[in-house]
């Protein structure tokens, strides 16, 4: 079977699956007439068509009927070198189209292509042609791999992350096209491995390339490089379609230069002191762009600034506070410091030294209100205000003595007031002698104010009056039997003269088959002679 057999005619010979795309130097060279082995035209390459596939399977067809007709040449073969040697010519190098060098080898077959421009006369083995078309398949199928890899890292950008190494593949795809072309199968298959080998290192720097673009639009929305961020973020996408992080990325990046213009207005507030209208501005900004971290910094830092402010103010205002006597509004703005910065020990010494002072201030009020309920000898109001006072401070001198003089005092004040708002009570003689007692101690109390001196002369009067007796006239029946409480039975009589302390009395009178009669009557001091009857005249 001769070469023009099997490849129909001498033009060049593309992959059967696949077909370079036409250009213009080509489209040139085809009317020119050049020769078939000239280099072909550096192009892309594209997925084959339906026909070209058709045209594949073929040849894999043809190349089945070639090797079951391989055992019948074979046998042909061996009858004419055994039966007919002599009519088997022997020819050199040029009466069989072959050199020595380029002798078929039996394992591993090396068919050269024919030489350029010369039309092959002689017919090519059945097992050298099935080898030829073995070396074909294997290059189409390398260049079927390399067409598929080539579509997917142009769909993944390539062009714009590997362009030159892209481009130094598709330079030996094409070379490797010319090689096919003049029926070198096996360096077009070396050429199309080694172009193949490039893409494949590109496919497994798409990973690398996604996180580098990731980065890179990163550090431009950090740098407010909008469109440095969009870039990235679109290759991201492009490499790696709904990435979160690329579309949240490039979201960003459409408020990238509305953000840096609030961050730079911001810096100048802050420059000029106006740290919260430089605060309202990272506000806004933050509503943009809720994921720059900077804006976030810088904000954290100026609330930290104006809380810093705020209580440098309110400790100022407190102290001065403190300085005009104001201790109820010192107070008040060290517990707003407080607020701002609960740990500071500047605030608890502020606190307790307007609290000091506010004891303080409480602990003289309280001393001069003492001091004038004491003049008013209002004795235990005065001892219920000591006793506040030691509530504050324990150590106040004036509020132990003067609770425990106030507290005499009212136990005095108290004493005598009974006795002398009850000098009834005075006809006992165990509470004579007791009013007689406390008569000599308020008599002794310095300095003798106007009331006790007062309660002093009244107890005595009291005293007096209670030893002095008043005339009293019982008058009876001579029948009932009388009897006067405090004093003791009185008998049965008509009349009886008494003489009674000032006091209250009770007289009562019993006769048999009589009801009892009782009279209760008092005797005042001064009084003249008193009548009392007492007689039983009721039935029963």
């Amino acid at each position: 079977m001769s070469d023009t057999e099997i490849h129909g005619d001498d033009t060049p010979i593309k992959p059967t699956a696949f077909r370079s795309r036409p250009s213009a130097d080509a489209h040139e060279d085809a009317h020119a007439g050049t020769d078939e082995h000239e280099a072909v035209d550096r192009v892309k390459y594209r997925a084959p068509s339906p026909d070209q596939g058709a045209s594949t399977r073929g040849v894999h067809v043809r190349a089945r009927v070639m090797w079951t007709g391989l055992a019948l040449l074979t046998a042909l073969a061996a009858f004419v070198f055994l039966l007919l040697p002599d009519a088997v010519p022997t020819g050199d190098a040029g009466s069989t189209g072959t050199t020595s060098g380029n002798q078929v080898s039996s394992s591993v077959p090396n068919i050269p292509a024919p030489s350029p421009g010369v039309q092959e006369t002689a017919e090519l083995a059945p097992w050298q042609t099935a080898q030829i078309l073995r070396q074909k398949e294997a290059a189409e199928a390398v260049i079927e791999q390399f067409v598929r890899l080539q579509l997917e890292l142009e769909d993944a950008g390539v062009e714009r992350w590997g362009a030159e190494r892209f481009e130094q593949a598709v330079l030996l795809a094409q070379e490797g096209d010319g090689q096919f072309s003049q029926r070198d199968f096996q360096a077009a298959t070396e050429s199309y491995e080694k172009g193949l080998e490039l893409l494949r290192a590109l496919e497994q720097e798409t990973d690398t390339v996604l996180l580098d673009a990731l980065s890179r639009g990163q550090q431009a929305l950090q740098a407010y490089d909008a469109a440095g961020a969009r870039e990235a973020f679109e290759l991201a996408l492009v490499l790696a379609p709904g990435n979160p992080v690329a579309g949240k990325g490039l979201a960003r990046a459409q408020h990238s230069d509305e953000v840096a213009q609030m961050t730079l207005r911001a810096s100048q507030y802050e420059d000029n002191g106006d740290l919260e209208s430089a605060r309202d501005e990272l506000v806004r900004a933050s509503k943009l762009d809720p994921e720059d971290l900077a804006v976030a910094a810088s904000r954290k830092r100026l609330d930290t600034l104006l809380r810093e402010r705020q209580f440098d103010t309110l400790m100022s205002r407190a102290y001065a506070d403190i300085d005009a006597g104001r201790i109820d509004d010192a107070v008040l703005a060290f517990g707003k410091a407080a607020k701002l910065r609960p740990d500071s020990s500047e605030v608890k010494e502020g606190l307790a030294q307007a609290e000091s002072l506010r004891r303080l201030e409480s602990i003289t009020d309280l001393q001069e209100r003492t001091a004038v309920l004491e003049a008013s000898e209002s004795w235990e109001q005065a001892a219920e205000l000591y006793t506040r006072a030691l509530s504050l401070d324990s150590s106040l001198v004036f509020a132990r003595e003067g609770l425990r003089r106030a507290s005499e005092r009212a136990e005095l004040d108290k004493r005598l007031r009974s006795y002398i708002q009850q000098p009834e009570r005075l006809q006992a003689d165990t509470v004579y002698q007791a009013a007689r007692q406390i008569l000599g101690i308020a008599a002794s109390v310095e300095p003798r104010t106007r009331i006790l001196a007062q309660q002093i002369t009244e107890l005595e009067r009291v005293l007096e009056q209670s030893r002095q007796t008043v005339s009293v006239l019982v008058q009876s029946d001579s029948q009932t039997q009388v009897t006067l409480g405090k004093v003791g039975p009185l008998g049965t009589f008509n009349e009886r003269q008494l003489a009674l302390r000032p006091g209250t009395y009770v007289i009562t009178g019993s006769r048999d088959g009589y009801r009892d009669v009782r009279r209760t009557f008092v005797v005042a001091a001064g009084d003249e002679q008193l009548h009392i009857l007492v007689s039983c005249e009721e039935r029963i």
